[in-house]
């Protein structure tokens, strides 16, 4: 079952993150945290159970830590038991978030994989340690670090409520280089039809994945394959932190290497309160 891969992660959750073995942040910082986000993901593919994402982030007006978990569930969990962690640490500039590190570890069949990335005071990041093997690769990976290239999670932050889902932002994952491209649909709200737990105003967008260099570049190119393309559903939160509105995923929907998957929040909250309550957009 190949199609249970990092794709669905990355393109769900804009690549959530490493779990509390992995890069446990510092409990001072989580005591100072101003904003904290904690949400859980199901993730389902041809009508099977097929993952959770757990995730969590502590927000404060100087900086963010975030981390989270990726578990195949159900009988994919039979041909393909992984788990996924990532998590990110940066500073709020302006009420833009600067990422300072990455980290993504995967545990598979008893091996485990790790990868950190480190950004320049400049914003530049470097090349992930360690190197990937094929030489070519890497070569094509460091001539895709342009200037304000981010991480995965980080990119989450950079979807803001101010002007929501337009755009294209260039993310670097530690093995691969890509582009989110987003586009507004609509804005449509969650009923008691609607899968999850979230109820209220939501963004419907369209989020296209272009691989640029890394692993799935080199697959794409193989195989000739078109960019991949989600429907994501945002619910808008006022961030004091950032200084503006976030969007939070709630909901994503689309095909993975030709099967229907769908993606919900079977838990959210912000500091404490379910997002329901605080979702700040009126839909006419």
């Amino acid at each position: 079952m190949n199609w249970m891969n990092a794709k669905t992660t990355r393109g769900f959750g804009l690549a959530l993150g490493l779990a509390a073995g992995t890069l446990a942040y510092p409990m001072a910082f989580a005591a100072l945290a101003d904003e904290s986000l904690d949400f859980t993901y199901d993730v389902v593919v041809s009508g099977l159970q097929a993952a959770q994402i757990k995730f969590d982030m502590d927000l404060t007006p100087t900086g963010y830590r975030s981390k989270a978990s990726v578990e195949t569930q159900g009988i994919v969990s039979f041909f393909s038991d992984s788990q996924t962690y990532v998590g990110t640490s940066g500073e709020i500039i302006n009420g833009r978030a600067v990422p300072v590190s990455f980290s993504t570890r995967t545990e598979k069949s008893g091996k485990q994989k790790d990868f950190k990335v480190r950004w320049s005071e400049s914003g530049q990041p470097e090349p992930h340690e360690p190197p990937v093997k094929n030489p070519q690769t890497q070569a094509e990976i460091i001539g895709a670090l342009t200037a304000g290239v981010i991480d995965p999670l980080t990119a989450a932050l950079r979807v803001r409520g101010d002007a929501p889902c337009q755009g294209k932002q260039r993310v670097y994952s530690g093995r691969d280089v890509f582009d989110l491209t987003f586009s507004l649909e609509r804005e449509v709200n969650f009923n008691d039809k609607s899968d999850g737990v979230y109820r209220g105003p939501a963004f419907q967008c369209r989020m296209v994945y272009r691989p640029i260099a890394g692993r799935d570049a080199n697959k794409a190119r193989k195989n000739k394959s078109e960019p991949w393309t989600v429907t994501v559903w945002f619910a808008p939160v006022d961030s004091p932190s950032l200084g503006g509105q976030m969007l939070l995923p709630v909901a994503a929907a689309g095909k993975l290497d030709g099967r229907k998957f769908r993606a919900f929040a079977s838990r959210a909250s912000v500091s404490g309160q379910a997002l329901n309550q605080l979702s700040s957009v009126s839909i006419n």
